[in-house]
């Protein structure tokens, strides 16, 4: 089976070569590659952007791939893995919007469609609702539904990754959007950044009530608490980030072949629920110069169930996770190659699900991956295909390697 997957690896890069060629004309790149906005009405300071993402993924998997373990699919064929569409834009000079419906998404629902996720979650639909405020450079607004101030393996947008999937280890600890408030800003240029916010402790955009929402309440310190006892409950989540020699655009690939530039993260995130209480951090270090891109994550999370739950939840037991990466990538000059704008791309990493659990060894992974992008339409388009094999470290080995391409077209 791996002979296969190879040939067809192949294959499809050859495939993917062939599509990349650049018109001759082409405008240069954007720092993080995004194509330019397509503005559909501007009035005065009032701005609105168009916004649109679509992903078609095609997979050829192993006879144990599941969504469910972190596969790209369940059973080879063909699946739409994102379709998002939206609004954002200025309100006035200091206030920007974002308003983002998702149609199908594989990160927030996994293996369900549309259907099923909105009849289980109507939260599902809305994919993102963000209102900033940045009067001045150094300090600002946010409030909604956005990323939170956590890893910077989740932070990057779907759209510029270098590989289709995210790290497992980022996929496992790192939670997606919550509804809340923060502040952000920089100095020094905005070499130094941070964001540091308060918000609810359940996703979603209408859940602000005692199943896990935002409150100072004692009801949601669990069934046993006190009557006069005060609990916290929610998320409280801070990012600090520094780019000694420039601000490193957000994205996995380095576009435009830059001067060298490194960034330095670090981040955690406290998150008070009524069945557990969970603590997380992550560091990272970013570089980039002359089309080289280079990512290294180390994250560490630890559960505890708290002590006023019923016997019969799912939170009876500690849960210690930790796990690390590192990913490469190289954008070829396209002068080198006619107008081509090829990327190379590599990660290695590490996860383990459980350190606290009475058999630590199950469940550790080791996953590389491997593959090439082509880019191209002024950033509307790229190309991915990749290879990723998976090792588990201890215990039976599992057939669930895979062969993935995927085409995006965004605006």
């Amino acid at each position: 089976m791996k002979r296969f997957f190879g040939s067809a690896l192949v294959i499809g890069l050859l495939s993917t070569a062939g599509l990349a060629r650049a018109e001759e004309d082409a405008a240069e790149p954007t720092p993080d590659g995004s194509p330019e906005p397509l503005q559909l009405m501007r009035l005065g300071e009032l701005e609105v952007n168009l916004e649109a993402q679509l992903q078609l993924q095609g997979a050829l998997v192993g006879s144990e791939s599941q969504l469910a373990n972190g596969d790209p699919a369940d059973a080879s064929g063909f699946r739409i893995k994102r379709a998002r569409l939206g609004v954002s834009g200025n309100i006035i000079e200091t206030i920007e919007y974002s308003l983002i419906f998702s149609f199908v998404d594989q990160e927030k629902w996994g293996g369900r469609d549309m259907d099923q996720a909105a009849l289980e979650d109507l939260d599902s639909v809305l994919h993102e609702a963000v209102i900033g405020w940045q009067p001045l450079d150094e300090i600002g607004l946010v409030a909604g539904s956005g990323k939170l101030p956590f890893s910077r393996g989740q932070l990057d947008s779907s759209a510029s990754l270098l590989l289709i999937e995210r790290p497992r280890s980022v996929e496992e600890m790192a939670p997606d959007r919550r509804l809340g408030l923060a502040l952000t800003g920089g100095f020094w240029d905005k070499r130094i950044q941070y964001t540091g916010g308060i918000f609810n402790s359940t996703p979603g955009f209408f859940r602000g009530e005692n199943s896990g929402g935002l409150s100072l309440d004692g009801g949601n310190c669990g069934d046993e608490a006190d009557e006069d006892e005060q609990c916290f409950a929610g998320l409280v989540a801070g990012r600090l980030e520094f780019h000694p020699l420039g601000v490193m655009p957000e994205s996995q690939s380095d576009f435009q072949r830059s001067d060298p530039l490194l960034r330095v993260g670090a981040d955690v995130f406290w998150d008070s629920a009524p069945a557990s209480e969970e603590l997380a951090v992550s560091a990272d270090l970013g570089f980039q110069w002359m089309g080289i891109s280079l990512l290294g994550e180390f994250l560490w999370m630890k559960r505890e169930p708290s002590s006023t739950i019923m016997k019969d939840t799912d939170y009876t037991t500690s849960i210690e996770r930790n796990g690390w990466y590192v990913q490469l990538g190289y954008m070829l000059d396209p002068e080198w190659l006619g107008g081509y704008r090829l990327e190379l791309a590599f990660r290695f990493e590490q996860y383990d699900d459980n350190h606290a659990a009475e058999y630590q060894d199950e469940g550790d992974q080791r996953l590389i991956t491997g593959g090439l992008n082509a880019h191209f339409l002024d950033g509307h388009m790229k190309l991915q295909v990749n290879y990723i094999h998976r090792q588990q470290l201890h215990g039976k080995a599992v057939e669930d390697d895979a062969l993935v391409g995927l085409v995006q077209w965004r605006l």
